[in-house]
């Protein structure tokens, strides 16, 4: 089962990944290390001088390995949501397009016969139109 990783924890692994050489616990790192240590992530060891400092362990390579992974799907779900969402405007777009030409025959039909201009009568049938769209979602469709 993969653990969640935090995003400070995992740049952690990722900066022992990246060097290859070990981390001292110095600042944030210090409770972030053994957290990792815990977990099985990261390996202590002494130094000659008696320092402790913790490098990188299979399990942390596994769990910043999922991690990657587990980014990289959200990264895809995300576009894949996006251009879906894309193609929903688009769509949306072509029937209002369509919905301006039909309003625009109106408009231009109805200013011959009332004298109006064009552009008047498109805004009288848009507010026709408009107040004919907001009782039919008022009656639930």
């Amino acid at each position: 089962m993969t653990e969640i990783l935090s995003a400070d924890e995992a740049a952690c692994l990722m900066i022992l990944e990246k060097k290859g050489e070990a981390l001292l616990p110095i600042g944030k790192y210090g409770p972030l290390l053994e957290r990792l240590y815990v977990r099985g992530f990261v390996g202590r060891r002494q130094t000659p001088t008696g320092v402790v400092d913790y490098v990188m362990a299979r399990g942390g390579e596994k769990a910043i390995e999922d991690y990657r992974h587990a980014e990289a799907v959200e990264l895809i779900e995300t576009n894949n949501a996006l251009v879906k969402a894309r193609g929903l405007n688009d769509d949306m777009h072509a029937v209002i397009h369509r919905m301006a030409i039909q309003l625009s025959d109106i408009a231009i039909a109805s200013s011959k016969m009332t004298g109006d201009g064009p552009a008047e009568a498109a805004h009288k049938w848009s507010e026709v139109m408009l107040k004919e769209t907001l009782r039919i979602i008022a009656n639930g469709g």
